[in-house]
């Protein structure tokens, strides 16, 4: 894609100089998942079946909860762990349950959906438990791996407790310099990977819409970017019947949401104009690829009910020097010229 002269684009760039002023609050971790493929044999729970065979709840789950070496990625909620020698599961804890020292009579229970013909990564299993509160079981979740690093960076309210903007225990500030290195590299991944990974990621998608699930578009880590794979994942999507948003779903691919913190020079990683300028190459180069992935699918944006994120999408430096346009019927007009509106 020929996008023009850098020196152009850092003119351009001083009438948003607005934008670089701003700065959210926020931090975020890198957990990485790895993906193998797995056929879905109905009645047979394949998780199940390993887990009886090897008697892993008795043997090994309480030790592998408490090695920390084992964690992959720890969120607001939750705390996903590997499990040595198993390359097809994952196990998610949540944190207000009980200690891993604490678990008693444990018991399994099925919770495959054996009409979701796609990895996801969702529950297979359910690991119940007895616990000090009689009336409450605690619970581990056994989740199918997928392969990859999250994109971007988690939203300020994963980062900073809402009602008092304090700091998470063991997270660091939005616009730490660590945060910065991760949203470079990965949506530099993103950027790099073929429009055939674009058109399955949005296959995917569309499949495990059209089966009752809903991806979370404002949390860019729910995506990952398998490099080796040549490949877009997904994790962490909610049991909700809705139709697919396109356009978020770009939000969330862009993590456009951090494009202005990282070229902000008010905090205290500022970035130097190189690393700026690959940015925001690599997010118009994303764009680009994802609206070309859709018209290769038959995909179109909903212009009708435009979510509030695809707005912010819009509203971006990015999106409107790919647009060629700064106002909307102008970015429309780009759309539907690309057959995607």
């Amino acid at each position: 894609m020929n996008i023009g002269s850098i020196t152009p684009l850092m003119q351009i760039r001083n009438n948003f100089a607005s934008f670089n002023k701003t700065s959210f609050k926020g931090t975020e971790y890198v957990d990485t998942f790895e993906r193998t493929t797995s056929s879905i044999v109905q009645g047979e729970n394949r998780a199940i079946k390993w887990l009886k065979e090897t008697d892993f709840v008795n043997k090994s789950l309480a030790e592998t909860l408490a090695n920390s070496e084992n964690i992959l990625g720890e969120g607001f909620s939750h705390v996903v762990y590997q499990i040595p020698g198993n390359d097809e599961y994952i196990l998610r804890m949540n944190k207000s349950s009980v200690k891993c020292d604490e678990i008693k009579n444990p018991e399994i229970k099925d919770v495959e959906d054996k009409n979701l013909p796609i990895n996801i990564g969702q529950p297979v299993a359910q690991i119940l438990f007895d616990t000090s509160d009689s009336y409450m079981k605690g619970y581990v979740e056994v989740l199918k791996k997928q392969n990859g690093e999250s994109v971007g960076v988690k939203p300020p309210s994963a980062i900073y407790i809402e009602d008092t903007g304090v700091l998470r225990e063991n997270e660091v500030p939005y616009e730490d310099a660590s945060r910065k290195d991760k949203y470079e590299r990965t949506i530099h991944k993103v950027a790099q990977l073929p429009v055939s990974a674009y058109e399955k990621f949005l296959e995917e998608l569309t499949i495990a819409g059209e089966a009752g699930y809903k991806f979370d578009y404002y949390n860019s880590n729910n995506v990952l970017v398998d490099e080796d794979g040549q490949a877009i994942n997904i994790i962490d999507m909610d049991q909700q019947k809705s139709p697919v948003d396109y356009g978020s779903v770009l939000f969330a691919l862009t993590n456009i949401e951090y494009f202005n913190t990282f070229n902000s020079q008010y905090d205290a990683a500022p970035v130097s104009d190189e690393r700026k300028e690959q940015a925001f190459l690599d997010t118009v180069e994303i764009i680009d690829k994802y609206v070309q992935a859709m018209k290769n699918q038959g995909l179109k944006f909903d212009r009708e009910n435009t979510s509030m994120y695809f707005y912010k999408l819009l509203d971006s430096f990015p999106c409107k020097f790919y647009c060629k346009s700064f106002d909307y019927s102008g970015q429309w007009a780009k759309f539907e010229q690309m057959g995607v509106a």
